[in-house]
């Protein structure tokens, strides 16, 4: 995997994150034919920093598909995680469940 892989905490663990071409194009399907540049620029509009850690500081273009695409995509060419000290592989089906927060109470339902 090459230099542009990450790992991050997130969710219930630590997990690598890698966009290779075809999940680019995938991710520029799925959000209208918009370029993944324009989304970076979108997304990295309403970031900022405190010390070393990227925060939400409001505004952006963004819109929550490009997000929760990215992520899950992401998730996917990483395609490996830490959770709880246990190596695990990464895919689509586990991508999917990461990017969803936890329900919050009885009856509430995942979109």
């Amino acid at each position: 995997m090459p230099d542009t892989r990450v790992e991050l905490d997130f969710a219930d663990g630590r997990y690598s994150f890698w966009l290779a071409l075809p999940h680019v194009v995938e991710l520029e399907r799925k959000c209208g034919g918009k370029s993944v540049f324009a989304m970076y620029d979108a997304m990295g509009a309403g970031l900022g920093t405190v010390g070393d850690d990227p925060v939400y500081m409001g505004g952006g273009t963004a819109m929550v598909t490009e997000i929760r695409e990215t992520i899950r995509l992401g998730l996917i060419g990483g395609n490996s995680g830490l959770v709880d000290g246990t190596e695990i592989e990464v895919g689509p089906n586990t991508a999917r469940n990461l990017d969803r927060p936890p329900p919050s109470g009885p009856g509430c339902l995942l979109v």
